[in-house]
C-alpha cells in the first residue's frame, strides 16, 4: 500500500473514531474541515472495504456497530502512539525553551535569539545554558572558541538538557557562535 493510501485509510480510522464519539456526521466534517457529503462518501468507502455496516443511520444521528467500536478503540491506540512521536522528536514545544546566557558574551545574532526563546536568569531551570566560563563540575559542557580580534579569542560553553530540541537549540548557538 503506498504512503498515500495509507495516509487515506488512516484518515478515515480517525474519522471512525470521532463518529463513535460525535454520532453526527455534519459536527465531525465541521471540525475537520470537510464537507458533510465527503465524509459520508469516506464513511461508506470504508463500510465497504470491510464489507460490513460500521454505523446505523437514526433519526438522532449515527449508532455504532460492535465493529466500529473496535476500530475506534484501535484508532485511539494510533492517536496515542502519534503523540508519543511527537513529543519524542519535534522540535516544536507548547512550552519555549527556556535560554540562559551569561553576562559578557558577545555572539552575533545573540538579541535575535534572546527574542525566540524564554530567558532565564537562573541557569538551574534552563533547558539549554550558554555561560562564558564553565560551570564546576560539569563534564557535559561543551566548549567552542571564537576569534573576535587580531589577538582576542572569546570561549563560550555549551550545555543542553538531554532532548532534541534542547540539543537542536544547543547546536544552532554552537553554528552561530563559530560564524
Amino acid at each position: 500500500m503506498s504512503v498515500k493510501a495509507q495516509t487515506f485509510f488512516l484518515r478515515n480510522i480517525l474519522y471512525i473514531k470521532q463518529l463513535v464519539e460525535v454520532g453526527k456526521i455534519s459536527v465531525v466534517a465541521e471540525k475537520n474541515g470537510i464537507k458533510a457529503p465527503n465524509l459520508s462518501k469516506a464513511l461508506k468507502e470504508m463500510e465497504n472495504l470491510f464489507n460490513q455496516t460500521l454505523f446505523y443511520r437514526t433519526p438522532h444521528g449515527l449508532k455504532p456497530t460492535q465493529a466500529a467500536l473496535e476500530i475506534a478503540l484501535k484508532a485511539q491506540k494510533i492517536e496515542q502512539i502519534g503523540e508519543e512521536i511527537k513529543q519524542k522528536y519535534t522540535l516544536c514545544f507548547d512550552a519555549p525553551l527556556r535560554l540562559y546566557i551569561s553576562d559578557g558574551l558577545e555572539i552575533k545574532g545573540l538579541k535575535k535569539l534572546k527574542n525566540r526563546f524564554e530567558n532565564v536568569s537562573d541557569a538551574k531551570v534552563a533547558d539549554v545554558i550558554v555561560s562564558a566560563q564553565k560551570i564546576l563540575n560539569n563534564k557535559k559542557m561543551i566548549a567552542v572558541e571564537h576569534q573576535i580580534g587580531n589577538q582576542i579569542k572569546q570561549s563560550i560553553w555549551v550545555l543542553s538538557k538531554n532532548n532534541p530540541q534542547a540539543m537542536a537549540l544547543a547546536a544552532e548557538i554552537i553554528v552561530m557562535f563559530q560564524d
